[in-house]
């Protein structure tokens, strides 16, 4: 850039100002303040020949764009050195040049795969689902069967019922922590109470002697928000997500006081991440087995165990002054875990009972890698496989109370719970690289444990000795994860 007198008549003794600087000066202006702040200034003047030159060119990206995972990437990007004219990467890197140091981080912030952490924790919270719940589904039903023929035999007398609650309360009821009305659910046994999970499920079963046959359709809704990585960004975008699941299964008597089972489900799950920066579907197909057990009278226990098989088909969106390029993959991920849950009933009286539970389970996860199909100025980036170990440990109480309402039995209940998840891995980093380049980034989505309470209430009542309608609200907060829960379900036993 050169500053040049215009032409024209300028009379001696005036002083005309053609340029004027802070402090008088001669050499290299002390500050420039430019247009892009990934372009540096340099600007000289001329004292003899009256000229200001200006010299533009770029500044390392790793020392604009210092802070969270755009700052791993920027440092990156500096290191693959000259990039092709010609390339996507030089491409966005050209587009960028023009935006404001805001708009700068925000491109950086979309072009890493950090969101997969918080994806793979929403499939991993609907397989602790699975497993947790699958063990009341069957065996609870069977409890009701029983409480069903206990009416019968007593002409439905509420004297007797009240007497006969606490005892097949005590059977293994599996109590589940993460649900609540552990004896006497009916149709609620397929509730998904999971911490990250809102469910309203319907549910066929029938038993033929000791042998149960079931079905189970579930529906559950998780909001996961974004977690902060120190930018000014929204750091790793957060997760909503909606799942459709099926299961069937067979369960069998093996002793008086043990049950086992197997189950096969297929899950479809879609998913948002906050701020349009992409979605996906993943179809998940698992199998496992279960069992109940009453191994001291009024003392149940419960595990189960499961091998699942996952499909992503992902796209990330960058949004670029206003336009959005989308990149796509699909990729394969399984998982194997475990759960385990011991509870107690106190018949506090004939009509209350007080259910204090505990349990632990954990969960692996393997995802593997993929390689994106490129869109407009969307960098592609190849995704390496990677690995996450999950652990939930949980702990509550419940209460119950049977009433007589006008000939009809209610069952009421509510509990008040604990729920403590971890990822083991702290910094849960995933390792990826730009497609067509050497070496690779790791970045980081830092998931910290979560720490939260697990309220509920609802109730049971039985219209009939095959007929029952149940409702229940449930809820779990912590301070990243509102969950809101209601369920309605009528069931016919048959």
């Amino acid at each position: 850039m050169y500053v040049i007198p215009r032409a024209g008549d300028y009379s001696g003794g005036f002083t005309y100002t053609i340029l004027e600087a802070g402090t008088s000066l001669a050499g290299t202006f002390s500050a420039v303040t430019g247009a892009s702040p990934l372009l540096g200034y340099k600007l000289s003047y001329d004292y003899v020949n009256k000229q200001v030159s200006l010299t533009v060119s770029p500044v390392a990206l790793g020392s604009i764009i210092k802070e969270g995972n755009g700052g791993i990437i920027a440092q990156h990007i500096d290191s693959l050195g000259s990039l092709s004219s010609t390339s996507v990467l030089k491409r966005f890197e050209n587009a960028i040049f023009p935006l404001p140091t805001a708009d700068v981080y925000e491109a950086f912030n979309q072009i890493h795969p950090t969101p997969n952490g918080l994806i793979s924790s929403s499939v991993m919270t609907n397989e602790f689902n699975q497993m947790d719940g699958i063990v009341s589904f069957s065996f609870l039903d069977r409890n009701a069967h029983m409480i069903k023929d206990q009416l019968k035999a007593a002409g439905a007398n509420i004297t007797q019922l009240n007497a006969n609650v606490a005892p097949i309360n005590s059977l293994p009821s599996t109590g589940r922590g993460e649900r609540f009305g552990k004896t006497f659910r009916f149709s609620d046994l397929y509730t998904d109470g999971m911490a990250n999970s809102q469910s309203m499920p319907q549910n066929v079963r029938t038993t033929v002697g000791g042998t149960t046959l079931w079905a189970q359709q579930t529906g559950s809704y998780i909001d996961q928000e974004s977690k902060r990585d120190g930018s000014a960004t929204l750091g790793v975008a957060g997760v909503k997500s909606r799942l459709t699941d099926t299961s069937a299964g067979v369960d069998t008597l093996v002793t008086e006081k043990l049950r086992m089972g197997a189950t096969v489900g297929y899950g479809k799950t879609t998913y948002h991440l906050r701020q349009g920066y992409g979605k996906g579907k993943i179809n998940s197909y698992r199998v496992g087995l279960y069992s109940v057990w009453e191994f001291v009278k009024d003392w149940y226990a419960n595990a189960s165990a499961f091998y699942g098989y996952h499909d992503f088909k992902g796209k990330r969106t960058l949004t670029l002054t206003g336009v959005k390029y989308t990149n796509s993959q699909t990729h394969h991920g399984y998982h194997m875990g475990g759960m385990t849950e011991v509870g107690r009933d106190f018949a506090v009286t004939k009509e209350i009972t007080i259910t204090p539970y505990g349990g632990f389970g954990g969960l692996y996860f393997k995802e593997g890698g993929y390689v994106e199909k490129a869109e407009g100025l969307n960098p592609s980036l190849t995704v390496h496989k990677h690995n996450n170990s999950f652990i939930q440990a949980k702990t509550g109480v419940q209460a119950s109370r049977v009433f007589n309402v006008r000939g009809m039995h209610l069952y009421i209940y509510g509990k008040m719970g604990y729920i403590y998840k971890k990822n083991l891995h702290n910094s849960q980093g995933i390792k990826a690289s730009f497609t067509g380049y050497a070496g690779n980034f790791q970045v980081f989505v830092r998931d910290k444990a979560q720490n939260m309470m697990n309220p509920g209430i609802g109730g049971s009542i039985l219209l009939a000795n095959n007929i029952s309608l149940t409702g229940n609200y449930n809820a779990e907060l912590s301070s990243k994860l509102r969950i809101h829960q209601a369920t309605l379900n009528l069931t016919y036993m048959f």
